[in-house]
């Protein structure tokens, strides 16, 4: 039997990401767009960022507040896309108040949670915790308004964004990219693993058979 990627357990075939990117329901269109953009734009040699939405995660894992943690175990940084929405919300108060634990108590993602600023009053109203880390400013990155872009047709020039605000983002991103990598690596072996121990398994078992079908009549 000839074993493919879909025959993986959901933990396997799920990628490693740059980012989790965490909004209200009420921003999910404007928030996907920057999703898009991040994707498309931010380059590192020959890598693109990776981004993840933890609703990716909702055909296999329950309840959502697992969701949540599985995207904190993949990714390098969660992006808070704040609104009002977000600030107002109860489970997005709580999913940032688990980031902000993340960036606390883990040595190895100090800088975890990223603020997303959509406005300069959102900078002025950021919510508790978060008034002290640097945030990227969406403001000043893309001079359009995120409702005003098709996310299906980006086609984006130079000029659209602050070249500054996108170095930055791009410099914080290229720095922890490593530990994508190695994640990365580290889920290929535990892939070959698997698909050895299958492989084993199956002829096993196709041993077991020719034994129980080849042994002698009484």
């Amino acid at each position: 039997m000839r074993l493919t990627s879909d025959d993986l357990p959901p933990d396997l075939r799920e990628g490693q990401f740059d980012i989790t990117l965490i909004y209200n329901e009420d921003d999910r269109n404007e928030a996907l767009t920057f999703k898009a953009i991040i994707e498309k734009y931010i380059k590192m040699g020959n890598q693109h960022a990776t981004v993840c939405t933890i609703d990716q995660h909702l055909t296999w894992i329950q309840p959502m507040i697992g969701h949540l943690g599985e995207a904190i175990r993949r990714s390098n940084f969660a992006f808070l896309y704040i609104t009002d929405s977000f600030r107002e919300g109860r489970f997005t108060q709580l999913q940032k108040d688990e980031c902000l634990m993340e960036s606390i108590y883990n040595n190895d993602k100090p800088g975890f949670t990223i603020p997303v600023y959509t406005s300069e009053d959102q900078k002025k109203l950021s919510p508790t915790g978060l008034r002290g880390v640097k945030g990227i400013h969406l403001y000043r990155l893309v001079i359009q308004r995120m409702a005003d872009l098709d996310v299906d047709a980006l086609n984006l020039k130079s000029s659209d964004f602050d070249k500054w605000e996108l170095k930055r983002i791009t410099d914080m991103i290229s720095g922890a990219l490593p530990k994508r990598l190695q994640r990365e690596m580290e889920q290929a072996e535990a892939i070959s693993k698997w698909l050895d121990d299958k492989a084993n398994e199956t002829s096993s078992n196709s041993s077991s058979l020719e034994t129980e079908l080849y042994k002698p009549r009484c």
